[in-house]
């Protein structure tokens, strides 16, 4: 089930807590990464090369075939300008185990 419903007590409602599993955070994880690299006007050669591997290795993490490693993903969110979204991107990075 991709949310669940969570009794407010203080105000008397009902709210849903979306949560998700580690397809869907892997999504989100592609997602942002596309998003924060052409919001950057980066290319997938620059990344790649700033990361020491092929434009190719960084396709996949893009696609999702691979998953960037902890230090390469905080090195991406610096170089993209976005050093505030490596404690977001982590916690999805963490969903892949």
């Amino acid at each position: 089930m991709p949310y669940r419903r969570a009794k407010n007590v203080t105000k008397g409602r009902t709210e849903v807590q979306v949560t998700f599993g580690p397809q869907a955070a892997r999504r989100v994880l592609r997602y942002e990464l596309e998003r924060l690299c052409a919001q950057a006007g980066k290319t997938h050669f620059d990344v790649g090369e700033r990361l020491g591997t092929s434009r190719v290795a960084f396709t996949h993490m893009v696609t999702g075939r691979n998953l960037p490693a902890k230090p390469a993903l905080e090195i991406l969110m610096s170089y993209f300008g976005s050093p505030d979204h490596i404690p977001r991107m982590l916690e999805l990075l963490a969903w892949r185990n």
